[in-house]
C-alpha cells in the first residue's frame, strides 16, 4: 500500500512470479535510473505438511510444488519452506541485476543469525521451481547472497531485539534493505503487540527520507482540474469554438504558421523562427485557456455580485473545509491558503484551532454571509460606483483592442 505524495512513483506492482503467492511487490521511481523495490513476503512454518489442514498455505504450496515437480519428472519431495528462499532469492538477484534497489519486509518463522549464511547465487526462472540442490535454504543464505543489512541492528545494535511473536522467544519478522538506501533511514523501531491493529505479531517499521531516497522532492498530488468544455454539450462547444477562432484570427496564427512551415520545408529555419514559434505556441495555449474560461463561468442569477459577497462566500467555505480536516479529511494546505487569500481577513487562521472555535467561526461565516445576501444590491451599486469613479481618476487609453475593455476594467479594480 502506498499513500500520499508517493503514489505518482508507483511505477509496477504485481505478485509472487511463480504462481505460489508468497510475496506481493511494487517498484518505486525516483530521480534519473533510481527504483526502488518493496516486497512483502510470507514463509509458511516448520509444520509437516501431514498436520496441517488442506487449506493452509503450507498444504496449498505442497500440492502445487508436487504437480510441477511431476511434470518435470523430478522424484524427490518439495519443501515449500525450502523453495521459498530459493525462489525469492533467485528472483532478488534478478531485480538487483537490473540496478534495482531492495526493501524486504518478511514473516520469516525463522530466527535470523548475522554470523551464519552462505553466498549461493542461482540462476533465475519463472516457468519452472528453482532447483534447491546445494543451498541450505535458510534466510541467513538469502540475505548474504543478496548483498542485505538489516536496519533495526545498525540504529539499535546495544540491545538484541525483544521476540515478534507472542507464541515463541525469538524474532522472526524483519526487515531488509539493499546497502544503496540505508543512509536514507530516518529511524527503525518495533511496535508493541496489538498497537497499530489487534495481532500476535509485533510491527516492524523503518522510516524513509523521500527526499533522499529518491533523490529529489516528491511533489505534491494537485486535485483534478475542472473541464469547462464537455463535448456533448453543442453550445459549449460553438462557444468554445467560436472564441478560441476569434482569437487566433485577431492574432494571425494562422498566417504566422504558414510562415514557419515554409522556412522548415525549404530548411532556411532560423533562430528568428524558434522564437516565433515559442510566442505563438504560448499565445495558442492562452487563446484556447480563454476560450474554456468563457464556458466555465458560474454565475449566480439570485444575487448581485460584489466583492464583499465573494470574501463572504469564501470566508463560510474557508471554515467548512478547515472543519472536514479536524474531522479527518485531507485537505490540501495550497487549497486552504487560495481560498483564505480571497476571504479579506485581516489576519492568517492557518494555526491549529479547537474543534468548538472552528464551528463558532462557520456559524459567524454563514451569519455574515446571509446579511451580505440580504444586501446584494445595495453592494452591487457601491461597487459600480467605486469602480466608474476609479475609471475616471485613472488615464483611460483610447484605444483597446477589441474585447479588452473587461481585462482594463479588471486590471484597475485590482489596483484599487
Amino acid at each position: 500500500m502506498v499513500c500520499n505524495h508517493w503514489t505518482s512513483r508507483v511505477i509496477e506492482a504485481g505478485v509472487d512470479p511463480f504462481g505460489l503467492g508468497r510475496w506481493s511487490y511494487m517498484v518505486l521511481r525516483g530521480k534519473g535510473n533510481i527504483k526502488i523495490l518493496i516486497i512483502t513476503t510470507y514463509r509458511v512454518c516448520k509444520q509437516a505438511v501431514q498436520s496441517v489442514g488442506p487449506e493452509t498455505s503450507r498444504a496449498q504450496q505442497f500440492r502445487l510444488l508436487s504437480k510441477q515437480f511431476r511434470a518435470e519428472d523430478r522424484l524427490d519431495s518439495p519443501i515449500p519452506r525450502h523453495q521459498f528462499i530459493i525462489d525469492l532469492k533467485g528472483w532478488i538477484e534478478h531485480k538487483e541485476e537490473k540496478g534495482i534497489k531492495i526493501i524486504l519486509g518478511i514473516d520469516a518463522n525463522e530466527p535470523f543469525d548475522t554470523s551464519t549464511g552462505i553466498y549461493t547465487p542461482v540462476e533465475f526462472t519463472t516457468d519452472r521451481p528453482i532447483p534447491i540442490t546445494g543451498h541450505d535454504g535458510t534466510l541467513a543464505t538469502l540475505v548474504r547472497t543478496c548483498g542485505l543489512q538489516v536496519p533495526l541492528l545498525l540504529h539499535h545494535s546495544e540491545a538484541p531485539p525483544p521476540p515478534t511473536y507472542d507464541r515463541g522467544k525469538e524474532k522472526i519478522d524483519f526487515l531488509f534493505v539493499s546497502t544503496c538506501p540505508v543512509p536514507s533511514i530516518a529511524r527503525t523501531g518495533i511496535f508493541p503487540y496489538n498497537s497499530l491493529f489487534v495481532s500476535n505479531h509485533r510491527p516492524c517499521f523503518i522510516d524513509l527520507d523521500g527526499d533522499a531516497i529518491f533523490k529529489e522532492n516528491t511533489p505534491v498530488i494537485m486535485p483534478p482540474y475542472y473541464r469547462g468544455l464537455r463535448l456533448h454539450d453543442p453550445r459549449l462547444v460553438h462557444q468554445y469554438t467560436e472564441t478560441l477562432m476569434t482569437q487566433i484570427n485577431y492574432h494571425k496564427i494562422s498566417e504566422k504558421s504558414e510562415v514557419l512551415l515554409k522556412a522548415a520545408d525549404s530548411g532556411s529555419w532560423t533562430d528568428a523562427d524558434t522564437e516565433m514559434y515559442e510566442k505563438l505556441d504560448k499565445l495558442l495555449t492562452k487563446a484556447m485557456l480563454k476560450a474554456e474560461r468563457g464556458i466555465s463561468k458560474k454565475i449566480s442569477k439570485n444575487y448581485y455580485w460584489s466583492p464583499q459577497l465573494k470574501a463572504a462566500l469564501n470566508t463560510l467555505t474557508y471554515w467548512k473545509l478547515r472543519l472536514l480536516q479536524l474531522k479527518g479529511k485531507i485537505i490540501s494546505q495550497n487549497t486552504l491558503s487560495k481560498i483564505f487569500h480571497n476571504t479579506q481577513s485581516a489576519t492568517c487562521k492557518s494555526l491549529p484551532q479547537p474543534l468548538a472555535s472552528v464551528i463558532q467561526e462557520v456559524r459567524q461565516a454563514r451569519a455574515t454571509l446571509k446579511d451580505v445576501q440580504r444586501r446584494h444590491i445595495e453592494l452591487r451599486e457601491q461597487y459600480l460606483e467605486d469602480l466608474a469613479e476609479a475609471i475616471i481618476l485613472h488615464k483611460r487609453p483610447r484605444l483597446l483592442e477589441p474585447g479588452r475593455e473587461k481585462d482594463y476594467e479588471r486590471k484597475k479594480h485590482k489596483e484599487i
